[in-house]
């Protein structure tokens, strides 16, 4: 490659390192039918009220869930992290992981109805994947034994095998299903983030009710959030 070539070069990635953030909010009727998911693919999002989306304009300008779980179901919860060999966190984010043939559920709504989408590759090698709603898994177990017969992570999101793996675990769901391998537990699966959420790990799509009133309100902190993410990518 010649001087003038690697000059064009150079600048080509330098202007793309500072081309800026656009952060794109679309209005939802149906949600499953509008979140584009390639077939053979997966989106991971996280379902948050307005009043949230406060965490990321302020600092420490990160988002964390909360389990409400009592004693022993806590005890559960850390039970099912040393079986799988995972490091339990202080602080974890609760996303949910949407395929095509699994497309997610209205019980998400109950989390907050403006849906924002993950990006996946900034999160992936801190992300496990349940088949279910872990609250939902701890409350089927009564043993031990039990979390080896109902409990299925994936710690390799980044598997191509990933959403057949999901969508097998979907499909034995089914009612009246005599099939008593390892299932989807609850209604979608969540993909556990064991870090809080960033601002940085959004990629720029928002989802809001279509009769959402609070839409200026959701507006106004789009725009603080595509500011803050632009001054921390900028060089």
């Amino acid at each position: 490659m010649g001087k003038c070539a690697l000059v064009k070069e150079w600048v080509r990635r330098k202007m793309a390192k500072q081309k800026k953030s656009q952060m794109t909010i679309k209005r939802y009727q149906d949600l499953y039918n509008q979140i584009k998911i390639n077939e053979g693919d997966f989106v991971l999002t996280i379902n948050m009220k307005t009043k949230d989306l406060s965490c990321f304009v302020k600092p420490p300008y990160t988002f964390y869930s909360k389990d409400s779980l009592n004693n022993s179901e806590k005890i559960v919860l850390q039970k099912i992290y040393h079986h799988f060999k995972i490091e339990q966190p202080e602080k974890f984010c609760s996303l949910a992981c949407r395929t095509k043939k699994a497309p997610g559920s209205s019980a998400l709504f109950a989390y907050g109805d403006v849906v924002l989408v993950i990006k996946v590759e900034e999160v992936s090698h801190n992300v496990v994947l349940f088949n279910g709603d872990v609250k939902d898994l701890i409350r089927k177990i009564d043993s031990d034994e039990d979390i080896e017969k109902y409990v299925e992570v994936m710690k390799d999101i980044s598997s191509k095998s990933i959403v057949g793996t999901l969508e097998e675990l979907k499909s034995r769901q089914r009612p009246n299903s005599s099939v008593t391998q390892k299932r989807l537990i609850g209604q979608y699966f969540e993909a556990r983030l064991l870090r809080p959420l960033k601002i940085t790990d959004l990629n720029g799509e928002i989802y809001i009710p279509s009769n959402s009133k609070s839409c200026s309100e959701v507006v106004k902190m789009v725009n603080q959030l595509e500011n803050l993410i632009n001054a921390n990518t900028r060089d």
